[in-house]
């Protein structure tokens, strides 16, 4: 549009509304339209306020390379692995306020600091697989951005049990939500995924209790878990994943609207959730199921759309 007419072209430089949020998903674009992308950061880059990518997605080095001009961005989602080399070449974003590191497998507590120096105003991050994290260098990181309003925890994402990283992140990373838990911080965390964690019952109590703002919770291969007690006045969603000693889920949640309950758990045998505003229940169990309690004032009709039950032997609707 910009090569119509000169009208067009100030339209565009003007209309910073247009180019405010980008949304990038290259399974559907061609080399062409990363090229015209390269344009849209060069001539528009200044309105660009929030840039998200698709996930599992390319993320080409010449359009990276323009992405430190967007000296408005203020959200940034990028499926990349994050290392020091691309925390250095982010650096100019300084005004910053919400991104999603993912797959920081390498960076350490040193580096972590350079990402609370490079963007101050941080008021959301979240925390994927950053396997050499520390407890004190997440809390020294959470100390050193004032303005964070959220925090999301995901720990031992997409870890590989083979890798010499492994033991070490299994054992620190139930250290770190304990010693988030007990510090000021507690209430900024908004969603905690743990994996692989040697975390017990009581545990998980006692975490779910202190954040008093968790809205989403992913729990899989915890090996020491053998049931699921949770009360929350906050949590929103719940996901849990290949639990295979777990025997009983009891939660109760004034705000839970949606569970997943998949993969792995051969040997429970009894569920049941109190929460009056669950819109969305998907259980897939074994044949060791014994009782399932769903306890709702609008159940019935949920029971008939939304609530999807699978067992070998059988399938219920």
């Amino acid at each position: 549009m910009a090569f119509v007419c000169r009208k067009w072209k100030s339209v565009l430089e003007r209309t910073g509304s247009l180019w405010r949020v980008v949304h990038v998903n290259p399974k559907r674009l061609s080399y062409w339209h990363f090229s015209l992308l390269c344009s849209i950061f060069r001539l528009y880059g200044h309105h660009i306020q929030k840039l998200i990518w698709r996930e599992q997605s390319p993320v080409y080095e010449s359009v990276f390379s323009l992405i430190s001009r967007l000296r408005n961005l203020r959200y940034l989602r990028l499926p990349i692995l994050w290392t020091l080399s691309v925390v250095e070449s982010l650096a100019p974003l300084s005004d910053l306020e919400r991104i999603q590191i993912n797959g920081g497998f390498s960076l350490t507590d040193k580096d972590f600091q350079r990402i609370a120096r490079n963007f101050p105003r941080l008021k959301e991050i979240s925390l994927n697989a950053c396997w050499q994290l520390t407890t004190h260098g997440v809390l020294q990181l959470l100390e050193k951005l004032p303005y964070l309003q959220s925090v999301k925890f995901k720990i031992n994402s997409g870890l590989l049990l083979n890798d010499i990283r492994s033991e070490y992140a299994m054992s620190e990373g139930l250290n770190i939500i304990q010693a988030v838990a007990e510090s000021r911080f507690a209430e900024l965390v908004t969603v905690l995924c743990i994996h692989y964690v040697p975390i017990e019952m009581d545990e998980l109590w006692d975490l779910v209790k202190k954040f008093s703002r968790l809205k989403k919770l992913c729990i899989s291969n915890c090996e020491n878990l053998h049931g699921i007690r949770l009360v929350s006045c906050s949590l929103q969603k719940l996901y849990l994943y290949n639990l295979w000693n777990v025997v009983f889920i009891s939660v109760e949640s004034s705000t839970l609207r949606l569970v997943e309950v998949d993969h792995g758990l051969e040997s429970i045998e009894h569920i049941e959730f109190f929460t009056p505003k669950l819109k969305r229940v998907a259980i897939n169990g074994s044949d060791a199921v014994r009782t399932l309690n769903i306890r709702n004032l609008s159940y019935w009709k949920i029971a008939k759309r939304h609530l999807k039950l699978f067992f070998p032997s059988k399938e219920l609707y």
